[in-house]
């Protein structure tokens, strides 16, 4: 019996364990809207509910999604969207040297570079009509003429060789051929072709200088300078081809001038300067790649490059000066890109470049100085925002830029240039006060830029802009600089503070909407300079106060509704005949009255 008992208390515990896991099942899988289980039948029936946060390219993304039975919510990962690419060819590939294509994603930062392989070899007559490497079955050119120094063999001059295709050999009785000697194949018209190979360092000046008919040249990549004046009036030449990791570091002045027909040189290489004239009167050249090794170009360096299309910079480009007239007469160039590190732009840099129609400096840019009349004759330019950093505008830069009419001036300037002649500015914003403006030295002749601004901008102590109509000279000036606010139309009146002793030249000069001018009581000013006022087409009176002992010629010209009133009883004999030209009326003695 006992035996028995056992066995149905083992098979009642059975049981037992059995109906908890049952019911536990149905617990576990049901649910209503405050979580507390009242029916062992709901099973959740999650749909999308709202996206928690969008996928990216680098990102995964997040969907709340929510039981259709009740409250119950999760979240869950999307997975990242795939990046959108676009190609750029950076560098063509050739059959000497392998392509660079630039991948970017259109949405996020993602940069990536795609080596392009080498193209094949095209040979005609065992040497290839691309790169004229030759074959194996050809021999280098003999009958050359050489020298012998401690590091090798250098090629002299052109000796009993008869080639037109030039193919320096690599070697010399045993020495390495190092270098192309001064003026060794200069004026030379037979050659057509040359390919110099890696032994070679150095090529000297002039070497080619004058080959008339050279048409293509392969660098080898070991060379490391070409001097001066190596391949200038080599009118016929296309192209100029450097091996794949080339080592050139230097090049000369004039190293390509006038090479009329120059159309493809890939300049890839480590050389730290675009010297004076390296690529003069390259007119058919399209467009030119800088490396960011390159910390300066010179002087006319890209003048005359009439068929210029685009500069390409490579990325953190190092280049701080840009010399003068370095791209004047790139009558094609459409946009100007100037690098955060560039410091100084040189005189006429883009004169005459017809074509420019925006001029962009990059974010963080270190710009100090504009030289005079550096983008002057650039018609199609409307508008222009200088740099946080500049300091110093030279004379003419805007001159006969026809279509600008919108400028913005940061509050670093510290002197400002005549801008030239033939220009509709419209609209002159400056990033600083009042003050600041004040403190600017300006040449006398701005006039000339600012005659046409309808209005002027200033910023006010929240920071903001504001059109300046009222220009009420602050306590700390002795002075009213030249040129200070000439040509503003936007300004209708202007108090002077009685500390002010000198007005200078042309200070108000064309301020055409000019009505009242208020000197404060006790006014100190003792002297008006040259065409101060002139050209004040609405001022009608103009009290000068007792203390002035000379106003200077033109001080009141061309005002032609004006009034003057002196509180002294007659014109003094210092005085310069043609102070009052336009022969206003002056009343002498005025009390007040």
């Amino acid at each position: 019996m006992k035996e028995i008992n056992n066995i149905m208390n083992k098979n009642i515990i059975k049981i037992g364990v059995l109906l908890f896991i049952i019911v536990n099942c149905f617990v576990l899988t049901s649910c209503d809207k405050n979580n507390i289980i009242t029916r062992p039948d709901h099973i959740h029936d999650f749909v999308e509910d709202e996206m928690v946060r969008e996928p990216t390219c680098l990102s995964f993304g997040l969907m709340r999604y929510k039981c259709t039975g009740c409250d119950k919510t999760i979240v869950r990962e999307i997975g990242s969207i795939s990046h959108e690419f676009v190609m750029t060819i950076a560098k063509e590939p050739t059959c000497i040297s392998t392509g660079l294509e630039i991948k970017t994603c259109k949405t996020c930062d993602y940069y990536s570079e795609i080596v392009i392989p080498k193209i094949e070899h095209n040979f005609v007559d065992n040497v290839c009509k691309v790169c004229r490497i030759i074959t194996g079955n050809t021999e280098p050119s003999e009958g050359l003429k050489y020298i012998i120094n401690e590091f090798g063999a250098v090629v002299l001059d052109i000796g009993i060789c008869k080639h037109m295709d030039i193919v320096i050999p690599s070697e010399y009785k045993g020495y390495p051929v190092v270098g192309i000697f001064t003026n060794a194949f200069a004026d030379n018209e037979n050659i057509t072709s040359v390919v110099i190979p890696d032994t070679v360092i150095e090529i000297g000046e002039s070497a080619f200088n004058g080959c008339k008919n050279l048409e293509k040249v392969v660098i080898g990549k070991n060379v490391k300078i070409i001097r001066k004046l190596a391949f200038k009036d080599c009118e016929k030449l296309k192209e100029v081809v450097f091996e794949e990791n080339s080592e050139l570091l230097i090049i000369g002045n004039s190293v390509f001038s006038n090479c009329i027909n120059l159309e493809k040189i890939n300049l890839y290489q480590k050389i730290i300067s675009i010297p004076d004239y390296a690529f003069y009167r390259c007119s058919k050249l399209p467009s030119i790649y800088i490396a960011d090794s390159v910390e300066s170009i010179g002087m006319s360096a890209f003048q005359h490059c009439e068929n210029l299309q685009e500069v390409i910079l490579e990325k953190n480009n190092q280049l701080k000066t840009i010399g003068d007239l370095a791209f004047s007469f790139c009558e094609n160039l459409t946009k100007i890109e100037i690098p955060k590190m560039v410091e100084k732009i040189g005189q006429d840099a883009y004169y005459r470049c017809d074509a420019i129609q925006e001029v962009i400096f990059e974010e963080g840019s270190q710009l100090k100085i504009i030289g005079d009349s550096a983008f002057s004759s650039c018609k199609k330019i409307k508008e222009i925002k200088f740099p946080h950093n500049l300091e110093v505008i030279g004379v003419d830069i805007f001159d006969g830029c026809e279509q600008l009419t919108n400028i913005e001036i940061p509050s670093k300037v510290i002197q400002i240039g005549n801008w030239g002649n033939y220009v509709n500015l419209k609209t002159l914003y400056y990033d600083g006060n009042l003050e600041d403006w004040l403190s600017i030295e300006k040449n006398t002749k701005l006039v000339d830029l600012f005659w046409s601004i309808e209005e002027f901008y200033l910023l006010n102590e929240n920071n903001e802009y504001y059109k300046l109509t009222e220009v009420v000279i602050p306590e700390k000036f002795r002075e009213i600089s030249q040129s200070a606010f000439a040509g503003i139309k936007s300004i209708n009146k202007v108090i002077i503070h009685k500390n002010v002793t000198l007005i200078k030249e042309v200070a108000f000069n064309g301020c055409k909407n000019l009505k009242e001018v208020i000197f404060e009581e006790d006014s100190q000013l003792t002297r008006i300079n040259a065409y101060a006022f002139s050209d004040c087409e609405s001022l009608t009176s103009f009290i000068v106060p007792e203390g002035v002992t000379k106003i200077d010629e033109g001080c009141f010209r061309n005002c032609s509704n004006l009034t003057i009133y002196f509180e002294i009883s007659e014109c003094p004999k210092t005085w310069s005949n043609i102070w009052n030209p336009s022969n206003c009326p002056v009343i002498w003695g005025y009390t007040g009255e």
